[in-house]
């Protein structure tokens, strides 16, 4: 009468283990599909931001050095002629500011004055309309003498290295290069969270990794209280 109570008992102990290998097994390959996922994730996110990387670690390099920049080219300065339906005085006197966005579209399509940041100012006591053109690699500063018909243009160029630093702070950058500084921070993120994903099931790289970041972030400290 014991060994059939006995081989009961065993049937039940043995279907949970089975069901427990089941879902062990289960759970092991879905760690390892997400595993393979993630790892994909970083290395093509990896491949994408080797390029932005190395820009990124140039301009970084030639911001803390100014000093390697070499002398910018030199100013030219051009006088031209402002047109006849551009300098009536009454339009003037009626309101400078609807004339100001006249001016720099002619500007535009006559001398290609280009720029991402474009201010314009008008000092009514001197008669005179400036206009600021502001670019990665430049600026163009324009001077507007409606009572002289006269136009002076300045066109200052700083040269690559200048444009490539000024592109590293997006300084005077267009709503483009904007998209491609967000999408650059995004693929950053996405390598950095892959790889830190893939470091912390392996204990022993995790606690390498930990004490690596401590050492990083310690660093700023020690810089501060020495200086």
């Amino acid at each position: 009468m014991s060994q059939p109570s006995l081989q009961a008992t065993e049937q039940p102990l043995h279907r949970q283990n089975k069901s427990k290998n089941k879902n062990s097994k289960s759970q092991n390959r879905k760690n390892r599909n997400s595993q393979r996922l993630i790892r994909s994730v970083h290395i093509y996110s990896s491949m994408l931001m080797l390029l932005i990387m190395l820009f990124f670690t140039f301009t970084g390099i030639t911001l803390n050095h100014r000093d390697w920049l070499p002398e910018p080219a030199p100013q030219q300065v051009e006088d031209i002629r402002l047109p006849d339906h551009l300098s009536h005085p009454e339009l003037w006197q009626q309101s400078a500011d609807t004339m100001a966005p006249q001016i720099i579209h002619w500007l535009q399509n006559t001398q290609h004055l280009y720029g991402n940041q474009i201010r314009r100012e008008w000092h009514s006591d001197e008669r005179l309309l400036i206009i600021d053109a502001q670019y990665p690699g430049g600026y163009t500063l324009v001077e507007v003498f409606p009572d002289e018909r006269l136009v002076q243009i300045e066109d200052q160029s700083f040269g690559l290295l200048a444009t490539l630093n000024n592109l590293h702070m997006g300084r005077y950058s267009g709503p483009l290069w904007q998209a491609f500084i967000d999408v650059s921070a995004a693929l950053m993120l996405l390598f950095t969270l892959s790889g830190f994903w893939l470091v912390m099931p392996q204990k022993n790289a995790a606690n390498d990794c930990w004490q690596s970041q401590g050492a990083v972030l310690r660093w700023p400290c020690f810089v501060m209280d020495w200086y």
